[in-house]
């Protein structure tokens, strides 16, 4: 082996060693070497070892006491160094972000935020290569490595899939987490708590992430963040269930403005209380099953919606005051999530631009039972 030549399968461990340990997605890691030096340890012009640092950028991040790092700047040609201070540079690149911009960043953004002056058109491509060039050294390297009660780290198949903290159920081979940081979701749609009927988590409507509780049509399973249907509830009703919150309230703007018709013409986005509620108690409902959704909705709502309430589509204001009420109504007791979960999931749908359903990351991070948070 030449001295430049680095071995793979033991590059690919320390990144999944290293990338648990920091909070970084250790493929991220492995196709940020690939893309930047073909995971080699020589030098070009300035730029040293497998992730081409500038003796400057080692300097200023080879120590950090809050991630342990104790290095000095004449290891930054040590390529198992390298791994152990590009993850925390990750992180915290993965952390500015989010801070920044309220949400997660995709493996392309995170890397544009580490390598701002290297955006270039060929650039989703070329990273793209490079992940599908290593995704095969993640598995073998996490099994060599990681405890049996780890979760394995995530392979990144699309540069422009978010990343982000969350909670995967084996169960429904599924990552839950919420896509506003610091935001509620459920991580377990068969939730129960038969010591506490009153237990928010229990209820139908928040252990699926689906606020508006929509009942399973087939259009919801080509919807984003589809996961699956609950089993029947003894009513006849089977719930869909999301992998976020966000998803499930988007879902909900998709049956109001497209399913029941008020977006489309000859409607002009708007809609009175009482024609939502005879959709939402459908046809054939008695007036008293139509009325429990208008006085429901009439207690939960401020100011105070009326049968004869005009909402539109396109006003936040509106919409985030008959969600608050729908959303408490369906749920029984509360409704838990934050508003920008809420008109994240609205702008979002309204725009035609929900972001792809976030890969799960290298390590778990679980919220409380079945609820989280989505921060780490």
């Amino acid at each position: 082996m030449a001295d430049n030549d680095i071995n793979k399968a033991n590059f690919a461990k320390e990144c999944v060693r290293q990338g648990v340990s920091s909070g970084a997605n250790p493929h991220y890691l492995l196709g940020v070497a690939q893309l930047r030096s073909k995971i080699t340890a020589d030098a070009v012009e300035d730029r040293i070892g497998p992730f081409r640092l500038t003796q400057g950028e080692w300097n200023l991040n080879c120590a950090n006491s809050a991630f342990s790092l104790d290095f000095l700047p004449v290891d930054i040609g040590k390529p198992m160094a390298q791994i152990a201070v590009f993850a925390v540079m990750a992180r915290l690149a993965f952390d500015a972000f989010e801070s920044a911009s309220g949400r997660s960043p995709s493996a392309k953004e995170l890397y544009l935020k580490q390598f701002p002056a290297e955006a270039s058109e060929a650039l989703s491509a070329d990273l793209k290569a490079a992940l599908d060039a290593t995704a095969a050294l993640v598995d073998p390297a996490a099994e060599a490595v990681l405890d049996d009660d780890q979760v394995e780290p995530p392979k990144i198949t699309d540069p422009d899939q978010h990343t982000g903290p969350g909670v995967f159920n084996p169960a429904f081979d599924a990552f839950f987490t919420a896509l506003v940081p610091g935001g509620f979701f459920s991580a377990d749609p068969n939730f129960r708590n038969p010591a506490d009927p009153n237990d928010i988590r229990a209820k139908r409507s928040v252990r699926t992430n689906n606020p508006g509780a929509i009942n399973f049509r087939p259009w919801q399973s080509d919807r984003r963040g589809f996961v699956g249907i609950t089993e029947d509830d003894g009513h006849g009703n089977k719930t869909t269930i999301y992998s976020t919150p966000e998803y499930g309230i988007a879902a909900w703007f998709h049956l109001l403005a497209e399913r029941y018709g008020f977006g489309t013409a000859p409607r002009d986005g708007s809609f009175s209380i009482e024609q939502l509620a005879h959709k939402y108690a459908g046809d054939g409902a008695s007036q008293d099953d139509i009325n429990v959704y208008l006085n429901a909705w009439a207690t939960f709502s401020t100011p105070q919606l009326d049968p004869q309430s005009i909402v539109h589509l396109s006003k936040n204001d509106e919409m985030l005051n008959l969600a608050r009420a729908l959303f408490t109504h369906e749920s029984g007791i509360g409704m838990p999530l934050k508003d920008e979960q809420i008109l994240f999931g609205i702008q979002h749908e309204r725009d035609n631009s929900l972001p792809l359903p976030p890969a799960r990351p290298a390590v778990n991070v679980a919220g409380g039972g079945t609820g989280g948070s989505s921060q780490s």
